[in-house]
């Protein structure tokens, strides 16, 4: 039986990782390193991990440097044949690992990917190639969610490969780059992974360009593994940038700089969003962006009303 390494960034989250800890501890697959790399806590949470006795646990601290950097150092003393990464405030269903393990032993594959929300189904397996593996991790709605957690990677895949610790989206990057990487992926519409704040927390980031930076370095890449996607993710881009925007409407607070910025990447890139793959209304939502930005600010405000409305 292979060794799987769970890694595991923890800031101050005291009231979350007794949970978190506990749910990969109940894994059915037994055989497993959980690597937890304390960055700088500051309330209760190292008396928390220092209580855990467990040989299978290797107990990391460093001063805070932020997710990215405690990821990093995680992956650096990882010894396992497959990596996954959980977030100290989430948990994971006790056969997420046994699960994993099967599937991307069974298809050969290099990522095996779960859903984080309830499906109707309750299981169905996609065998995906690089080109749809991308296009499900680019999909908006999302079919992968666009993160390295609720994923078990082959180490080889991502063992020299690193996070951005200046990006506080630095998923981004390292999600495109593992899945270029990859020949073959298995996305498991079956919720093993849960997520307990919400899935867009890093949206508040916006007086931040740390989102377009970070598509934007993903769209390189693209355009250099993977071309014939190049219109689809651009497309993928824009949206990400509207969304810093659409959080500056709802807050009514601008980043005139940033505005102009992403305005002009959405110009510039217009040509784009025709040739992509996205439905009408995705597409209608970058055009108006783009011709027509204060009858867009109306309109987001207003479907933002009425969602909280109903």
């Amino acid at each position: 039986m292979e060794k799987i390494t769970i890694i595991i960034p923890i800031y101050n989250c005291e009231k979350t990782i007794n949970r978190c800890i506990d749910s990969i501890l109940q894994q059915t697959y037994k055989n497993f390193e959980l690597i937890l790399v304390n960055d700088g806590s500051t309330d209760g949470t190292s008396r928390i991990l220092c209580s855990y006795k467990d040989n299978r646990i290797k107990l990391i601290n460093q001063e805070n440097k932020g997710t990215g950097s405690a990821r990093n150092t995680g992956i650096k003393y990882a010894t396992g044949d497959f990596i996954c990464f959980v977030d100290g405030d989430d948990y994971v269903e006790p056969n997420f690992l046994c699960e994993g393990y099967e599937l991307i032993k069974k298809y050969n594959a290099q990522i095996v990917a779960c859903t984080y929300k309830r499906k109707k189904s309750l299981r169905k397996i996609c065998i995906l190639d690089k080109i749809y593996g991308m296009k499900y991790l680019i999909s908006l709605p999302e079919k992968i969610p666009m993160s390295v957690v609720g994923k078990v990677f082959k180490s080889n895949v991502i063992k020299d490969l690193f996070f951005d610790v200046n990006n506080k989206f630095e998923d981004i990057e390292f999600a495109t780059i593992a899945f270029l990487r990859s020949e073959k992926m298995v996305f498991l519409k079956k919720k093993l992974y849960c997520v307990t704040k919400t899935l867009d927390s890093r949206s508040k980031f916006y007086n931040s360009d740390d989102r377009l930076k970070a598509c934007l370095k993903g769209l390189n890449l693209v355009r250099e593994k993977c071309p014939s996607l190049l219109n689809d993710y651009m497309t993928y881009t824009l949206l990400n940038g509207i969304a810093i925007v659409n959080m500056m409407i709802i807050h009514d607070n601008y980043n005139v700089k940033l505005l102009k910025n992403i305005k002009k990447t959405v110009s510039n890139n217009i040509k784009c969003v025709k040739h992509s793959k996205y439905g009408i209304i995705k597409k209608l939502q970058i055009y108006v962006f783009d011709k027509m930005f204060p009858l867009y600010k109306i309109i987001y405000k207003i479907i933002k009303k009425n969602r909280r409305l109903m």
